[in-house]
């Protein structure tokens, strides 16, 4: 795989809004968000609309199925599809990983930090649980980057790299592992 950035909206980056990129190494993916955010609300929690969240979607099986799953919530208590949430708290954790270890797995980590312009955080996915999920060697997965942004006083607003999944548009977001040739 290589380097994959995507922008949210136009040029300019506005509150809200948030930049990503995605890399593997040879035991892991990266998911690198950067996102905009004026007011940063932290918090964890079962209300976690009520502060600032991003998070990926993420379905590990092949394009052929993956492309038209519509990440339900049938499909995530199937473990078919995948959420990783997390706040701009000090110290990043995925939310609800404790609580629900069977659905969302201990071996997804996230780290970042706080900027002048907002946060960072970096979803860390080995292949090993990629393998596991994808039923072999993992070849491709159906991902999207969703920032939930919630400013003093205002009500939340989510924004999505990709539609929602229930919208079904077939195929969006999908990444596939690139492999190296051999001479």
């Amino acid at each position: 795989m290589g380097p994959s950035v995507q922008k949210y909206g136009d040029a300019a980056l506005v509150d809200g809004m948030a930049r990503f990129d995605v890399r593997a190494d040879d035991e892991n993916v990266y998911v690198a968000i950067d996102v905009i955010d004026d007011d940063v609300i932290a918090g964890m929690g079962m209300d976690f609309v009520q502060f600032d969240t991003v998070g990926l979607a993420l379905i590990p099986s092949p394009a052929e199925s993956s492309a038209y799953n519509p990440g339900t919530i049938t499909s995530f208590l199937k473990a078919e599809c995948f959420a990783f949430i997390t706040s701009p708290i000090d110290n990043p954790q995925i939310l609800f990983q404790k609580e629900f270890p069977d659905v969302i797995s201990p071996l997804i980590k996230v780290a970042g930090q706080r900027t002048a312009t907002g946060y960072v955080r970096v979803f860390k996915i080995p292949f090993e649980w990629l393998n596991e999920k994808y039923g072999g060697e993992w070849e491709s997965f159906r991902l999207n980057v969703v920032v939930n942004d919630k400013d003093t006083g205002k009500d939340p607003v989510l924004y999505s790299w990709q539609p929602s999944w229930t919208q079904n548009i077939v195929g969006t977001g999908i990444f596939f592992r690139r492999k190296e040739e051999s001479f």
